[in-house]
């Protein structure tokens, strides 16, 4: 399993504005393929892991790791956390429009929740 520490930062708000924030990590960390992963976050150094949507988009000459955290509303930018990846759900691809893009985040959501459950 691949884990990634960072920092929160702030973004576009992109993810927030179509009702799936995300948290933008700041992080060295650029070895990881683009793609959808079902993984899991550590926040404020606990040993609690919330269920995580993560996004490795291209971004750059890199990638940017951005995590849709779960059941999670909690301001956290600037918070150190860990992701750690548990699978590959799908490959990383734009889409036309907001409404396709949101279809597939509901879709992508529902798959993770079943494969962190099966992963437990």
């Amino acid at each position: 399993m691949k884990c990634i520490q960072g920092t929160v930062v702030h973004g576009a708000g992109e993810g927030r504005r179509i009702g799936y924030p995300t948290a933008n990590l700041d992080t060295d960390s650029h070895d990881i393929a683009t793609g959808i992963y079902a993984g899991h976050t550590n926040l404020h150094g606990t040993d609690i892991q919330l269920p995580t949507a993560v996004v490795a988009r291209p971004f750059n000459d890199g990638v940017r790791i951005e995590a849709h955290i779960l059941d999670w509303e909690e301001d956290i930018y600037e918070t150190a956390i860990t992701i750690c990846l548990v699978e590959k759900v799908r490959e990383w691809h734009d889409f036309d429009t907001t409404e396709e893009l949101q279809d597939q985040i509901s879709q992508d959501i529902r798959v993770i929740r079943s494969r962190l459950k099966q992963a437990e």
